[in-house]
């Protein structure tokens, strides 16, 4: 991640997606280096590795078990966030960003807009069916202050387990959800439109949910993730569609 190399241009989209690029952690200082990684998609994991080199310094080997565990960081794809709009720190022009649960943001570069292309059809769609592997997540969380667990799921959307109670307090889809904030410490605020009592009185009405919950990024990612997963579920050209960054 420090050291900087010239890029590689290798991809092979396979079950286990792989990737060549280059990669440090966010930074304007010119003395910043970079290091070449090695990239793998595997079910619900993003993994990043060291440039694996044999004795013959042959690149691009078929990766044992052992090192297939030797990564330089792994995350759970739908716990992080993919951005190509972004602003340049250099002259590479083919970059993107991943931002993950964990605070971290990893800025890379690929040596062409056709590779940066592939990875993010191989990114989006890894994305997709990992999502609708799980189906729904479970956040423990504290609503009103009683102890309760936020339920995201693919098909119903949003619901409120209250634990003391044992029942859902409510339950919102999501077409409902118009905004969701959080202050990144505890608190997350999601406000839904009721359709329900829209079509019952004729009248718009908002209502306003906060939560506070111990993992309030690995929320709001999951959430961003499940959205995307809907959208492409609801969209069959998605990936077809993604422009050339």
């Amino acid at each position: 991640l420090e050291e900087r190399r010239r890029p590689t241009d290798t991809f092979s989209p396979t079950n286990i997606n792989n990737n060549y690029y280059n990669n440090f952690p966010v930074s304007t200082d010119p003395r910043q280096q970079w290091a070449q990684r090695f990239l793998i998609l595997k079910g619900a994991d993003y993994k990043s590795h060291s440039m694996g080199m044999r004795p013959d310094n042959r690149y691009g080997h078929r990766l044992n078990a052992d090192e297939l565990d030797k990564c330089v960081c792994m995350h759970k794809i739908y716990e992080t966030a993919l951005r190509t709009a972004i602003k340049r720190i250099d002259r590479r022009e083919h970059v993107f960003a991943l931002s993950t649960v964990h605070g971290q943001e990893h800025y890379c570069s690929f040596q062409s807009r056709e590779q940066l292309h592939r990875f993010e059809i191989a990114f989006y769609g890894c994305l997709y069916k990992s999502v609708n592997t799980m189906q729904t997540r479970t956040f423990a969380c504290s609503y009103d202050g009683r102890p309760a667990g936020l339920v995201i799921d693919t098909r119903l959307g949003f619901s409120l387990y209250d634990i003391p109670s044992k029942s859902y307090i409510w339950q919102y889809g999501f077409s409902e959800l118009e905004a969701s904030s959080d202050d990144g410490k505890m608190r997350v605020q999601f406000i839904f439109r009721n359709d329900a009592v829209a079509q019952a009185i004729d009248v718009r009405q908002l209502d306003v949910k906060d939560i506070e919950c111990d993992e309030p990024l690995a929320l709001v990612f999951t959430l961003h993730s499940f959205y995307i997963a809907k959208i492409m579920g609801a969209d069959p050209e998605f990936l077809q569609d993604l422009p050339l960054s």
